[in-house]
């Protein structure tokens, strides 16, 4: 994610134990929802930048501050422990504990000093954007939203029983959905008895507790369903899309 890969909270299958698993994406989507805010205050923490060739050192800092300053029912004592463990396990980050351990006792003094509000939250490219096109007061409402809802990334419209049933940001913006589709097609002129031979095919082997189980496992749910129903979805989806594309002035590069 450092890089800019999309995060895709942990399932069973990344890590077996319900509440590893449970704190592995709090820490993740803490430290992804205060992502700007966390920036600033490293800026301010290692005025010299990160150092160089630390191993997992950046990584550790962003969870742990995520921790300290955002999710204090877990504990400081506990981010500061932690923060030190993982960075012994890495030979290639040993050399910066004493740096770490002093960057999150400071962190700790100005946690009060934190600015978290639109403006910290969102990339700046973004908001005079949004802020053109909802007003400022309904983007002061989406960091709300964005704080006090459903981990990043939950855009679907019901909980996913792979991610514990995570509540969804559709729980407080009503509506909201941001999901991926996936579906298989045919040629235009393909006869509507092929077409149904394979729908009833295809929906078979969906329903096989297997498949829905591992489909489930990869963070997704099957959609069995009509042809119809499903050209219905991708109308919807593409009229959908259309007016974000058209909203943030997006154009082809």
């Amino acid at each position: 994610m450092l890089r800019g890969q999309s995060f895709a909270p942990f399932a069973a299958g990344d890590v077996a134990d319900a509440r590893d698993r449970a704190l592995a994406n709090r820490l993740v989507t803490a430290a992804l929802r205060y992502h700007g805010p966390i920036n600033q205050l490293i800026g301010q923490l290692l005025e010299r930048g990160l150092p160089k060739k630390s191993g997992r050192f950046e990584a550790v800092l962003r969870l742990s501050l995520a921790q300290l300053l955002f999710l204090p029912d877990l504990g400081d004592h506990s981010a500061l422990f932690l923060a030190g463990e993982a960075m012994r396990a890495d030979p290639k980050s040993q050399h910066l504990i004493k740096l770490i351990n002093g960057v999150l006792r400071e962190a700790q003094r100005r946690r009060d000093t934190v600015a978290v509000n639109a403006g910290t939250l969102f990339p700046s490219q973004l908001l005079d954007t949004w802020r053109d096109a909802y007003g400022a007061d309904a983007v002061e409402a989406f960091g709300r939203a964005l704080l006090e809802g459903a981990p990043l990334d939950l855009t679907v419209k019901s909980p996913v029983a792979a991610l514990d049933a995570a509540p969804v940001l559709a729980d407080t913006v009503p509506g909201y959905e941001a999901s991926a589709l996936f579906g298989m097609g045919a040629p235009k002129k393909t006869p509507p008895e092929i077409i149904e031979k394979l729908n009833k095919e295809i929906n078979a082997v969906l329903a096989e507790p297997a498949i829905k189980a591992k489909l489930i496992d990869l963070g997704g749910e099957p959609l069995i369903g009509t042809p119809e129903a499903f050209g219905k979805m991708i109308v919807a989806e593409t009229e959908k899309w259309e007016k974000v594309v058209k909203a943030a002035g997006l154009k082809v590069e």
